[in-house]
């Protein structure tokens, strides 16, 4: 692979990493329809940003770096199978402890719930699926994110132009996008020979699956 392309494609791995998806889908969620988090106005908002930063990216990614320098991990990139299931953990624990601090909060969006839930089930997925095949993390967030925002689609498209600040259809486009994006993503794992395509396609099926399950087990569980 030429020198170019091999660094455009590690390029798209760094911009998707699978410990980002949670930040830019708040994000987004927070510009569609910034109504929602009226409980998070100014600093509010900043510190809920950190909050979730810090638990989904800094706390995960510094466990990794850990496991690394003591020698439970060949690779900061987690290529070996048997060598993920450390940080799968620990990524589900910073996953769960922001989940369960946000489920009963009032002024916390139901979706910001479902995506973080949805995280965790796709890592617990991704544990017992990675004893038979390195399913790619990278496909497997790209796919929850598309679900996301599949579902922010469906939940807020009937809501009025006063409350909710982007259109169905740049919602739409969005969605469209994103799809683009998860097939780039797919593509540069594929590229970097660090999966097959059964692993490529086991991660978008996984994460896709995620946040509809999430949105189930949550309006069944928690706000039912």
């Amino acid at each position: 692979m030429r020198k170019v392309n091999r660094f455009f494609y590690q390029l798209v791995s760094l911009v998707f990493h699978p410990l980002l998806m949670v930040v830019y889908l708040l994000l987004i969620m927070a510009a569609i329809n910034p109504y929602v988090f009226t409980a998070f106005q100014g600093e509010q908002m900043h510190i809920l940003v950190f909050q979730v930063v810090a638990s989904t990216v800094l706390l995960p990614g510094i466990a990794i770096v850990m496991m690394y320098s003591l020698g439970l991990l060949s690779s900061i990139e987690l290529d070996d199978k048997k060598e993920r299931m450390f940080p799968f953990i620990a990524a589900a624990v910073f996953y769960l402890w922001l989940f369960a601090s946000f489920v009963y909060h009032p002024g916390i969006p139901q979706l910001l719930n479902v995506m973080l839930f949805a995280s965790i089930l796709a890592l617990f997925l991704a544990m017992v699926i990675n004893l038979f095949i390195k399913l790619s993390i990278h496909c497997m967030a790209m796919g929850a994110a598309l679900s996301t925002l599949i579902l922010v689609y469906l939940d807020w498209s009937h809501l009025y132009d006063r409350e909710i600040v982007w259109s169905t259809n740049s919602m739409f486009f969005l969605i469209l996008i994103c799809i683009i994006c998860a097939g780039l993503v797919g593509t540069a794992r594929l590229q970097l020979k660090v999966h097959s395509l059964s692993e490529v396609y086991t991660g978008y099926l996984v994460g896709l699956a995620s946040p509809f399950l999430s949105y189930f087990l949550i309006e069944h569980f928690f706000y039912g």
